[in-house]
C-alpha cells in the first residue's frame, strides 16, 4: 500500500455511531469551502444498543473498520472527526437569558456573552450544553429580532434553544473515539445533523417538523422561523421492526433484515395473496426446509410497528408548545423511511405533507449512499466543513464556543 496523507486543514472527517451501523465520510474541502467526498466506509455497529454503548472494545473495533474504509479509498489518513450524540441522551428545552447593553450597539462579543450565560444555566445538574442555539432576540421589548448586531438598547433579552446530555455518555463517546487514535473535533446532537443535511431553508422558515428513523431510535426535530426549536428521541427503530420479523417467523436476524429490505412494505393497499417469500428457519441448514409465506403477512407484521412510531411522535409533538408553528410539512429520513409506504402511513397519522429526505448540500457522494440513512453522517460533515470555515475566519474564537455554544455564531459571523 501506498503512504496514507495526513489530513490537512482542507480535509474534514465525520463519524455517525449509529444503533445499527458505522460510517465514516472523508471529504476535501474546494476554495469555496463546498465538501466533495473522498472516501465512504460503514461497518455493523456492535458494542450499542438503542444508542448506548454497552461494549466498549466491541464498538471501537466497529468504528476502526469502517474509518479503515473511508482512509482506503480517500487514501489518506484522518486524526480528527466531528461526532454525533444519540438523541437517546438528549434533553431540549428553551431557556431566556438577559444582560444589559448600557446604551451601545449590540456586537459579537455581547452575543458570546448571552448564550454563554444560557449554557451555563443549562449546566447546572450535571449536564453538558451540546448546542445553545438562539430562537429570537428582544431589545428593550422589541422581539423577534433575529440578528441583534448593530442595535441600540438598554436590555437584551434571548430564548435559547438548549440541547443538553448528561456527561457519561458524552465522556464515553469521546473516550472510544480517542481509543481509536482519532481526535473529537466537535459533538453534534444527532437531530441536528439529519436536519442540517436534509432540510432546504424555506422549510425552515415556514416551519417543518424532521423525523430520523433510525435503527434503534427514532428523533424528532421542529423547525419554526428558520430555528431549530425543539428536539425530541423515541427508542424505537428499524431494529425494531427487524426484531418483529425475527420473532414471527422465526428466522434469524440477519435473514429478518433481508426480508425487511427487500419484500417490506407498510402499503395501505392489499398486497396479493398469491406472491409468496421464501422464509429460512432459524436452526436449520438446508435450504430446502426453508418454508413459505404470502408477502402480505411480512406487511401486516411491519405495519403495526411503524403505524406505533408514528403514534407516538404524534402524541410528543401534541404536548410541545411549537406543534403549531411547525407548519404542515414533515420530512422523513433515516434507514427505515426507506421502507415502501411509509410515507403514506405518516401522511395518515400525522396530517402533513410528507417527503423523504435525501442528504443535500455535498458532492461526490456515491448512489448507494445517497440516501437517507446516510443524512446523518453528511450532516455531520457540514457541520464539520462549517466549523474549518469559522477557524478560518476568526481564529481567536474558542473552539468550544464554536463547538457546544452557538451554530448562529457559525452562520452569521
Amino acid at each position: 500500500m501506498k503512504k496514507q496523507k495526513r489530513n490537512t486543514s482542507n480535509t474534514v472527517a465525520a463519524l455517525d455511531i449509529g444503533s445499527s451501523k458505522i460510517s465514516c465520510v472523508i471529504a476535501h474541502l474546494s476554495p469555496t469551502d463546498k465538501p466533495k467526498i473522498v472516501g465512504v466506509g460503514q461497518h455493523v455497529s456492535q458494542g450499542i444498543k438503542g444508542g448506548s454503548i454497552v461494549d466498549m472494545e466491541a464498538l471501537q473495533q466497529s468504528i476502526l473498520k469502517a474509518v479503515q474504509s473511508a482512509e482506503e479509498k480517500a487514501k489518506e489518513t484522518i486524526k480528527a472527526v466531528v461526532v454525533n450524540i444519540p438523541g437517546v441522551h438528549l434533553t431540549s428545552r428553551v431557556v431566556k437569558a438577559s444582560m444589559s447593553i448600557s446604551g451601545h450597539a449590540v456586537d459579537t462579543t455581547d452575543i458570546q456573552k448571552v448564550l454563554a450565560q444560557a449554557q451555563n444555566e443549562s449546566e447546572k445538574n450535571g449536564q453538558e450544553v451540546i448546542h445553545a442555539l438562539p430562537i429570537s432576540f428582544s431589545i428593550d421589548g422589541n422581539s423577534e429580532i433575529q440578528d441583534p448586531r448593530g442595535l441600540y438598547g438598554n436590555k437584551m433579552d434571548v430564548n435559547v434553544h438548549t440541547i443538553t446530555s448528561p456527561e457519561g455518555p458524552v465522556k464515553n463517546i469521546a473516550t472510544c473515539v480517542g481509543k481509536c487514535h482519532l481526535d473529537v473535533s466537535g459533538m453534534v446532537a444527532t437531530p441536528l445533523a439529519s436536519a442540517i443535511s436534509t432540510l432546504v431553508e424555506d422549510e425552515k422558515d415556514l416551519g417543518c417538523t424532521l423525523i430520523d428513523m433510525g435503527g434503534g431510535t427514532t428523533t424528532i426535530s421542529v423547525y419554526a422561523n428558520g430555528s431549530l426549536v425543539h428536539t425530541d428521541s423515541l427508542p424505537v427503530g428499524g431494529m425494531h421492526v427487524t426484531n418483529d420479523i425475527a420473532q414471527c417467523l422465526s428466522t434469524p436476524i440477519l435473514h429478518a433484515e433481508r426480508l425487511k429490505t427487500l419484500h417490506g412494505s407498510v402499503s395501505l393497499a392489499p398486497l396479493s395473496s398469491n406472491e409468496t417469500i421464501v422464509v429460512p428457519q432459524i436452526g436449520d441448514e438446508i435450504s430446502s426446509q426453508a418454508t413459505q409465506v404470502p408477502r402480505s403477512h411480512l406487511c401486516d407484521i411491519i405495519q403495526p410497528r411503524i403505524e406505533e412510531i408514528f403514534e407516538i411522535v404524534k402524541a410528543r409533538l401534541d404536548k410541545t408548545p411549537y406543534a403549531s408553528r411547525a407548519g404542515g410539512r414533515l420530512i422523513l429520513t433515516g434507514g427505515a423511511s426507506q421502507l415502501t409506504g411509509v410515507r403514506d402511513i405518516a401522511t395518515s397519522i400525522l396530517s402533513k405533507q410528507v417527503r423523504i429526505g435525501r442528504p443535500l448540500h455535498v458532492s461526490g457522494l456515491e448512489e448507494d449512499y445517497a440516501n437517507p440513512s446516510f443524512a446523518t453522517c453528511v450532516g455531520l460533515l457540514d457541520f464539520a466543513t462549517r466549523e474549518n470555515k469559522a477557524l478560518k475566519k476568526n481564529d481567536k474564537i474558542k473552539k468550544n464556543m464554536l463547538g457546544r455554544v452557538s451554530l448562529w455564531l457559525r452562520e452569521n459571523l
